[in-house]
């Protein structure tokens, strides 16, 4: 029995840290991607006005 049990923590434990790992690359993706997201549009914002001025 205590063998099933120390392989039953261990298993919680990999899926915990997996969680985590999951968690914290979805949240530095998600602010690399809106970073991004938010240069191009200015650029695109700027482009429009000197578009526009001609």
């Amino acid at each position: 029995m205590k063998s099933t049990k120390i392989g039953f923590k261990i298993v919680v434990m990999v899926c915990t840290v997996v969680i985590a790992i999951s968690a914290i690359m979805g949240f530095i993706i998600n602010h690399k991607v809106e970073s991004v997201l938010q240069s191009q549009a200015t650029e695109l914002l700027q482009k429009k006005s000197s578009v526009s001025r001609f």
